[in-house]
């Protein structure tokens, strides 16, 4: 479910709510380190960019090692800047090298080691 809130009200309560306001600085604050650190991928191997996506996914999620993507391979594919058929092959090739395993066919993956 989404809520849409409207900035100015947002503010107001987190004005008033010391503990959502320092929630909400965090929320910010990592997610500009994100959007950073995003452009730095762009010389990165596909290899590379898809780990530290993986990477990322997880830390984001809370996972420790398992994890479902809820996007399609499309969609990733689109974000990292590479073709589908490069991710398709990269997956491929982390699990062949035991590095990853899917675990299902809806987008769960499992890294073994990396």
């Amino acid at each position: 479910m989404v809520t849409l809130i409207k900035r100015r009200g947002l503010a107001a309560l987190a004005e008033s709510n010391p503990r959502l306001a320092n929630f909400l600085r965090s929320v910010v604050l990592n997610e500009l380190q994100r959007t950073q650190e995003h452009p730095a991928t762009i010389n990165m191997s596909a290899k590379g960019r898809f780990l530290v996506f993986l990477r990322d996914w997880l830390r984001r999620s809370g996972a420790s090692s398992s994890v479902r993507l809820p996007i399609g391979y499309q969609d990733i594919a689109d974000h990292l800047g590479i073709k589908i058929e490069t991710l398709s092959r990269t997956i491929t090739e982390l699990e062949r090298s035991g590095a990853l395993a899917r675990t299902s066919s809806r987008g769960v993956l499992t890294l073994m080691r990396i």
